[in-house]
This record gives C-alpha cells, sequence and structure tokens, in this order.
C-alpha cells in the first residue's frame, strides 16, 4: 500500500529559472508542488498536438520514468546556463505521466521540459502583472 499517490520529481533548474520561481512563489504565496502542477500541465495543454489531459490508472512505471535528454553534447561540455542544486517536487501521478509523455513528444530530457515549461509559466505570470500595472488609456 502506498501512503501518497504523490510522485518524488528532482528537478534541476537553470539559475535564472530557479531564482524567478523563488520570487514568484514569494510573492503569490504559492508552494512548489502547486507551481509545478500548473507549470506543467499548462505546457502539456499548448503543446501541438496536446498531450492527453488524463492518463487512465493504473499509471504503469514506465509511463512515469523521466527520460535523459537523447542529445547529451559531449563530457566535459561546460554548460551554457548555471544549474541551481537539484530540488525535489512531490508530483499527481496523472502529471508525472504527462511531463514524461511531453519529454518523448518533444524528443527531449526531463530537465529540457521542466525548464521550459516553468520559464513559459513565469513568463505567463510577468505578462499578467505588468498588463494589470500598466495604466489604462482614456
Amino acid at each position: 500500500m502506498r501512503w501518497t499517490n504523490l510522485v518524488p520529481t528532482t528537478i534541476y533548474l537553470y539559475s535564472d529559472i530557479d531564482d524567478r520561481l523563488t520570487t514568484a512563489l514569494d510573492d503569490m504565496g504559492m508552494g512548489p508542488q502547486e507551481a509545478w502542477e500548473l507549470a506543467i500541465n499548462t505546457y502539456c495543454d499548448a503543446l501541438q498536438p496536446p498531450i492527453p489531459a488524463v492518463f487512465p490508472e493504473p499509471i504503469d512505471k514506465a509511463k512515469l520514468k523521466v527520460p535523459r535528454d537523447p542529445n547529451p553534447p559531449p563530457p566535459g561540455t561546460p554548460r551554457d546556463r548555471p544549474v541551481a542544486p537539484g530540488s525535489v517536487v512531490r508530483l499527481k501521478r496523472n502529471t508525472r505521466a504527462r511531463l514524461v509523455a511531453a519529454c518523448h513528444q518533444e524528443q527531449m530530457g526531463g530537465m529540457a521540459v521542466l525548464n521550459d515549461a516553468m520559464e513559459a509559466y513565469l513568463d505567463e505570470l510577468d505578462l499578467e502583472q505588468s498588463d494589470a500595472e500598466q495604466p489604462q488609456a482614456h
């Protein structure tokens, strides 16, 4: 018997995205799990074709294994962007299955998809905030 239906997911974000996420969580009073659920599901909905919203239960382990980058750079290649220390967030099984499906569809590893998903989510939040702050034309 499982004590939780959530799946621990290790996430490595680029440092600049990690900083933005930390600020957004502080500003919104939201927890990391909620932000990741929203970011991943919004990203999966926006893909063409969209990732199915619901995976039938039971979701087998193969559908929950996040793939690595299929085209990794040669060993010793410096990264373009610094990476923050990894963190673990617990995702709903369906969200984790959608993440894995997005990785396969986009032919990207988990780190790339997670960074793209969170960056897009934070960009969307910034757009909404900047629209609200702009003075209305009279």
